[in-house]
Parts: C-alpha cells; sequence; structure tokens
C-alpha cells in the first residue's frame, strides 16, 4: 500500500491510545478500511470496528464525520471509570468493627486468623466477609482503623535462602536429622516435638523461656528456667514429661533440637519410646515450626527485655494466648482444640 512511512504500531493486549485514536479518525477520513487500519495498527479487525462505533459522531449531525478521535477516547475514559469493582467496605462494616476488637484488642489476632474465623463458625452472612488481602488493601489505603504498623505479619518477610550442603564438622550431641522417621517429616502423627531456648538480655545471669512446639497441632509449651545451661534444660524437660506421668511418652515420642550445647544433656533421657535428634548446623528451617512460634512470642517479649521481669503467671497468659489463636494451616481451628483432641484418643485407648 506505500505506507512504509507510517511507523505507529499497536501493543498487543494493551487498549488504544489517543495517539492510535487520532491515526485512526486521519486515514479513515482518507477512505481507508478497517482491515487496512487493523493492519497497519498492528491490531485485530473488531478492535477498529468496536472503536469506530465509541467514536460515532453522526448524532451530532456531522455527517461527513463519522468518526471523532476525542469523542471516542472520552467515552473510552467514561467507560472505563466505571469497570471497576465498587468497593464493599460499606456492606462488611459489621465483620470490620468485629475484626478490629479482635486484632486490636487483648486477642491480638491478625487479620487472617479474623477472616478465616468468621468464616469457619459462619459469623456473618459469606458475602460480608472480605478475603485476607481485601482487608490488608483496606488498610493499606487508610479506609479502616488500622495502621500497618499494628500488624507485625504484615512487615515483609524474607525470602528463604536457597538449601545448600553443609560441609563443616557438625558437632557429635546425638542422632541427626537425616536419622529422623519420614512420619515425623509428615505431621500425620502426634507426639512429635521441636524444642529451643528464647533469651532475653545477653549476659547469661538471668532466666530464659524453654519452648516446646507440637508438629502437627502447633501447640506450644512454654517454660521458665534459671539459665540457658545443660542441667537446667534437662530439668526443664523432665518437668514438662512429669506432668504427663505414665502417658508422657505417648504424648512426646521424639524431640528436635538445634546443635546448641544447651541440648547436650537431652539424649540421656532417651528410651526405646523417646527419642532425641538434632538438626544441622545454622539450619533453623529444619525447626521451622518452633521458630515461626519463638517470632510470635517476641510480639510480646522483645529482644533484649529481661525475661525475669515476666512472672509465671505471665508467662502462662502468653501460652494461652498463642494456643488459642485460629490457625490458617489448621483450618482456623486453634492448637489447643487439636491438642485436646489428640489427648482425647490416647487417654480412651488406655483407660
Amino acid at each position: 500500500m506505500g505506507l512504509n512511512h507510517v511507523t505507529l504500531k499497536h501493543e498487543k493486549g494493551k487498549h488504544l491510545t489517543k495517539e492510535e485514536r487520532l491515526f485512526i479518525q486521519k486515514f479513515h477520513n482518507m477512505d481507508w478500511s478497517y482491515y487496512d487500519l487493523a493492519v497497519e495498527l498492528g491490531c485485530s479487525y473488531n478492535t477498529i470496528r468496536n472503536e469506530m462505533k465509541r467514536g460515532d459522531y453522526r448524532d451530532y449531525g456531522l455527517y461527513w464525520l463519522d468518526y471523532n478521535a476525542w469523542r471516542g477516547q472520552q467515552n473510552y475514559e467514561k467507560n472505563r471509570s466505571k469497570c471497576h469493582r465498587p468497593c464493599k467496605l460499606g456492606k462488611c462494616r459489621r465483620f470490620v468493627e468485629w475484626a478490629l476488637k479482635k486484632i486490636k484488642g487483648s486477642e491480638k489476632w491478625s487479620i487472617d486468623a479474623a477472616v478465616g474465623h468468621a468464616k469457619l463458625k459462619h459469623l456473618f452472612p459469606a458475602d460480608e466477609i472480605p478475603n485476607t488481602k481485601t482487608m490488608y488493601n483496606w488498610v493499606n489505603k487508610g479506609l479502616i482503623e488500622l495502621r500497618r504498623h499494628e500488624l507485625p505479619e504484615a512487615k515483609k518477610r524474607k525470602p528463604r535462602a536457597k538449601k545448600v550442603e553443609y560441609t563443616q564438622k557438625q558437632p557429635y550431641l546425638g542422632k541427626s536429622i537425616e536419622e529422623r522417621p519420614e512420619i515425623v517429616n509428615s505431621r500425620e502423627e502426634f507426639g512429635h516435638w521441636e524444642i529451643d531456648t528464647v533469651i532475653g538480655q545477653r549476659d547469661g545471669k538471668h532466666e530464659v523461656l524453654l519452648t516446646m512446639t507440637e508438629r502437627k497441632t502447633r501447640m506450644e509449651i512454654i517454660k521458665k528456667i534459671s539459665a540457658k545451661t545443660k542441667e537446667a534444660v534437662r530439668l526443664g524437660i523432665c518437668e514438662v514429661l512429669g506432668e504427663y506421668h505414665q502417658r508422657k511418652f505417648q504424648i512426646f515420642k521424639t524431640i528436635t533440637a538445634d546443635n546448641g550445647l544447651e541440648f547436650a544433656g537431652l539424649p540421656d533421657e532417651e528410651n526405646e519410646a523417646f527419642k532425641i535428634y538434632f538438626a544441622h548446623p545454622y539450619s533453623s528451617y529444619e525447626r521451622g515450626t518452633n521458630e515461626r512460634h519463638n517470632r510470635i512470642i517476641r510480639r510480646v517479649i522483645p529482644k533484649g527485655k529481661n525475661i525475669d521481669e515476666y512472672s509465671d503467671f505471665d508467662i502462662e497468659d502468653l501460652e494461652d494466648w498463642m494456643n488459642n489463636l485460629p490457625r490458617k494451616v489448621l483450618g482456623y481451628q486453634t492448637p489447643a482444640q487439636l491438642f485436646e483432641a489428640e489427648l482425647d484418643k490416647i487417654f480412651r485407648k488406655t483407660a
């Protein structure tokens, strides 16, 4: 057609621009067909046909100008302004007020916990409960009385590091995690725990927290011990196990620890029914459940805070709060509910 001088090309998958509409108007008035315009712009025939209807100017009595680019652009912008979903915040106002009490009150739920729990228990009609992402969008836009800094999980998380082969010699404290039965990894069986210590001040003269997390139910046990030492940890474990008397080895089958020397005495407590395993050095992801729970503890007890300042009742309240948080990974049930169900099975079998 001898039109090599025309360099304007339409970007596939995008709407027409103002310049492309001016191009259509100019060359349509030069009697180019819809097909010629589509070929030259690099778009479909239907795109040109629809644009002609959008910019139709004949109702103004100007029959000599049946397409106007400015008219087309105006109609496009008008239609575009109506194409978004209307905000459903007004419809969800009752849920939002309830969720804010759970998030900002003493229960300190996350947004996802509030959304999931409300859906699970059918507390509101389904169309009045927004999804988690919508709630975060409302927070980010300032549409609800909640600020991003009030949401500990809203902070950007670090991407998980790639797994690498660790070649440094591992200190021998006991059996490696590589020897741990596969059923522990699958989380299908109850009774497999991860363990760690949470410290306050780093001078080594204060009490620390001994934390234990059950892999299947996410039940958390938190116990204050006198120091981050081998003997203090061993005594703490013995006290925890002693609370369950004859059924302790049905509830505690394995424990997985890191390579801290405070756990060096755990293998002394092993028997046929109770095994201890140690993760690889610098591989906290191998005990990810416990590490995740330690982060939740840090919401209440920040790093550097002296744990001596917290009473046993404070620690019990913290433990109860964590075990009664609805969890997405548990279908928005709580660890306490699932743990009690597992205990019921054990006690019924041995009754």
